[in-house]
């Protein structure tokens, strides 16, 4: 029995043999890398096949800004200072972040400060034409 048993452990051998391991020589020689071979890859900061995000512009934000400026200029009702004060809310908080979001923030500065011009002029003007009947610019 101990013959079939060698027997049967060369047969298992021979169609199965033991892995050959690498040990990081190569033709004799010993490598500076001997755990890891000679693996040469992409290092864990460089990022192959990776495309950065587009940064994308709103043009809510530049809408703002230029609703700010022309509200200091043409702003019937406020209409136009309420609008781009909206707009440069909505420029702001929307997602992705736009690369020119400072241009929304320029447009709510602008906006509030022309509905906070409009409104002291309107306080100005109503007090110094309050019983004459029409508007005048020389209090």
């Amino acid at each position: 029995m101990d013959e079939n048993q060698q027997n049967i452990q060369n047969d298992q051998t021979e169609k199965h043999p033991e892995p050959e391991v690498f040990t990081g020589s190569v033709e004799g020689q010993a490598q500076p890398n001997a755990g890891m071979g000679n693996w040469t890859g992409p290092q864990p900061e460089q990022r192959y096949g990776m495309v950065e995000p587009v940064k994308e512009k709103s043009g809510i934000c530049t809408a703002a800004l230029v609703l700010g400026i022309v509200s200091f200029f043409i702003n019937p009702l406020y209409l136009v200072s309420i609008t781009g004060l909206i707009l440069g809310i909505v420029g702001i908080n929307k997602k992705p972040v736009p690369v020119n979001r400072n241009l929304g923030g320029w447009g709510i500065g602008l906006s509030g400060a022309s509905i906070l011009i409009q409104l002291i002029l309107d306080i100005i003007i109503t007090i110094c034409t309050a019983g004459m009947g029409f508007v005048s610019f020389f209090c």
